[in-house]
């Protein structure tokens, strides 16, 4: 008798901007596989306490609650019975077991993309507006994330697959990451 499949859990970090939740909503329709997003989690919190993302990302530099919230979160995937994508910029952390995608954007495309989606809770005047909450927002993310962890997501070493979706369509890189996942080599890593 053949044992069921051991599920997946694929973990999508990458800079503001590059693309992640497109691409996971793509890899999803390919797949059929549940979406988490830390994102959506961090967006609700902010919602909830009438704050922007940004400011609640202040406020996290010093209330490590916050991000303990979704941390506690992201940790209880770790024995998902179901295959997963997960939407995070610290899943690949959290959640050592998961094959780790990192996307790469260069910064004027990001914060056009940032600028188009025109989120309720991030708009923008301008595309130059989008580029400087963009970096800001990074900063602080990158600045806690050192404190609290002792880490480095812009570090590509963390990851087992690097994309860079500045010319690459969603639907590109979703099949890319499929490909990847499915053919990955369990004893080491697919840097590309």
């Amino acid at each position: 008798m053949a044992s069921a499949p051991t599920p997946t859990i694929l973990t999508v970090s990458g800079l503001i901007g590059s693309g992640k939740t497109s691409v996971c909503r793509e890899l999803s329709a390919l797949t059929g596989w549940r979406v988490v997003s830390a994102g959506t989690i961090l967006r609700r919190m902010a919602e909830d306490r009438g704050l922007s993302v940004i400011e609640l990302n202040e406020i996290a530099k010093t209330d490590e609650s916050i991000d303990k919230l979704i941390d506690d979160q992201l940790i209880a995937l770790r024995d998902s019975s179901e295959s997963l994508i997960v939407d995070s910029r610290l899943a690949w952390h959290f959640i050592p077991n998961s094959y780790k995608v990192h996307l790469i954007v260069d910064t004027s495309i990001a914060a056009n993309r940032v600028f188009n989606a025109q989120r309720s809770d991030e708009s923008y005047a301008t595309p130059e507006a989008a580029y400087a909450a963009n970096a800001q927002r990074q900063t602080i993310e990158n600045e806690r994330f050192k404190q609290y962890y002792g880490i480095d997501c812009e570090d590509q070493s963390n990851y087992d697959l690097i994309l860079d979706s500045s010319a690459m369509l969603p639907t590109e890189l979703a099949a890319r990451m499929l490909e990847a996942v499915t053919n990955r080599d369990p004893a080491g890593a697919d840097k590309h």
